[in-house]
Parts: C-alpha cells; structure tokens; sequence
C-alpha cells in the first residue's frame, strides 16, 4: 500500500470502473464543454441517436435539436445550467435518419474552483415508447371527445361504493352548461333532472343497482335558463365475483327534436 494519502485505492478504482459500466449500462450519456459542443458520449448516446462517435465528438448539441420545444424551452435550460444549477427534463432529439426519440434528462454542470461551470454532463433515459403511448392516448381522447360532440352524447362512470362519479366532457352541456362547467356530482345529476321525472330517474337506477334491471329511460331535464330538454339514458353496472356492484356506467343522448317531433305529431293527431 502507497503512503500518498492522494492515491486512490485499487478497489477503489475497480468501484469506479463497475459504477460507469453499469451507469453505461443503463443511461444515454454525454459530456460536453461551456459552449455545448460534445466532448464524450458512450455507446448508448450513438445507438439511439443513429451517430457514431466520430460524428458526435466536437459537434454541437444544436445537431440532435427537434422543432419539438419551443427558443424558450432552450433558453431556460441553458440559463439553469449556465448559473451552475442542475437541470432536469424531457426533451425530443432528432436522430441522423430522420426520426426522433424522447429522453428524460439531468444536466449537471461540473463547477471549478470559483464555482463557475468547465462542462457540462448530461445522464439520460430512453422514454420513447412512453410518450409515444401517451401521445397515442391523447389522440384517441382527443377523438372521442370529438366523436361524442358530433352525436351530442355524454357517458359516466359511478363508483357505487364511494361514490365518485365520473362523466366525460359532454354531459354538462346536454345538461345545459358549458363543457367543463358543471361539478361533477350524483346530486347535480339529480337536480338537473325535471321534478315530475325525477323521482322515475331514482327508481331506474334503484332498480338497476339491486335488481339487475335494464336502465333505459327517457326524462327531462331542466337547463339554467328554465329550458325544456329530453334526455335519453342507458346503462348497466358492474359486479364483483360475489356478486357485489361496484360500477354503473351509462350513456346520454339528446333526444328532444324525436320527443318534440312526437309531441306535435300526437297533438296534430
């Protein structure tokens, strides 16, 4: 064993090279000088970037840069890590073949000794398929809620054990509101609805919940503005192994131009 108190110990050492194996290992890793421009990457960073080592070494990071993010996204991050903060967030790259891949991301600037940043190293995660799941999603809620504005429909989702109630954008305007305008309650269902219909409502879903019966009713409810509307509802709930509900889901739909359309035809007749 050396007596230079400064001489790190073999075991030491081997510590280090097992920690960046498995950091390598795991993380899309980078380091680059005060100006942005790469100084290092490993393995990871080419594969999913698409560039050798060659092509990344001295360039700046500009060249990964997507039309994603916004000058302003940039800006933050490099006022963060200029001041000698860690930065954290995600962030879409643009790949050498023209795709694009989203890394969730931690800048940390490397501070000498009067605490101003020489580099800058960034560890990254592969969240690709994540966001792309999320953006999938997006689009397909985006679509439904479309959908159901086109056939003027809303859906719910009642919890009958606790309660919550869930009904998706379309409801509180068949109810007479605006999207996103109306608290979402079992109460304010029921309020809503016309009181000589009200009482008809409770005993469906009643009948529903404890008897198994089909919910499958039409009623009346009454907008803010003292407005008449015919609603149509279906549903069914959930049950557990024992037989215990736990769910009621249903559907609304606007059916006042057929209910009004009966009305006159049955008062011409």
């Amino acid at each position: 064993m050396t007596d230079n108190p400064n001489t790190i110990p073999p075991e030491a050492i081997g510590d280090l090279t097992s920690l960046n194996h498995a950091l390598d290992e795991h993380a899309i890793v980078s380091i680059a000088d005060t100006k942005g421009n790469i100084t290092y990457v490993n393995e990871r960073f080419c594969s999913i970037s698409g560039y050798s080592c060659d092509e990344l070494i001295g360039q700046n990071h500009r060249m990964l840069k997507s039309n994603m993010h916004s000058p302003a996204f940039y800006e933050d991050m490099w006022q963060t890590i200029v001041s000698g903060n860690t930065w954290h967030g995600e962030i879409k790259n643009h790949q050498k073949d023209g795709g694009s891949y989203w890394v969730k991301a931690t800048i940390v600037p490397t501070l000498d000794e009067a605490g101003k940043p020489f580099q800058y190293v960034s560890i990254r995660t592969d969240i690709t398929e994540h966001r792309e799941t999320e953006e999938a999603l997006d689009k397909l809620e985006k679509r439904f809620r479309i959908s159901q504005s086109f056939a003027n429909i809303g859906t719910w989702d009642w919890n009958i054990q606790n309660g919550d109630l869930y009904w998706s954008d379309r409801i509180p305007v068949l109810f007479g509101g605006t999207e996103g305008g109306m608290t979402t309650s079992y109460d304010n269902f029921l309020n809503a609805i016309h009181p000589d219909d009200r009482q008809s409502v409770v005993d469906a879903v009643n009948d529903c919940v404890e008897n198994d019966a089909e919910y499958d009713i039409e009623h009346r409810v009454v907008w803010p503005d003292g407005t008449v509307v015919w609603l149509h509802e279906t549903g069914n709930v959930t049950k557990d192994k024992d037989g215990k509900p736990l769910n009621m889901l249903g559907v609304v739909r606007d059916v006042n131009a057929r209910k009004k359309a009966e009305q006159a035809l049955a008062e011409r007749e």
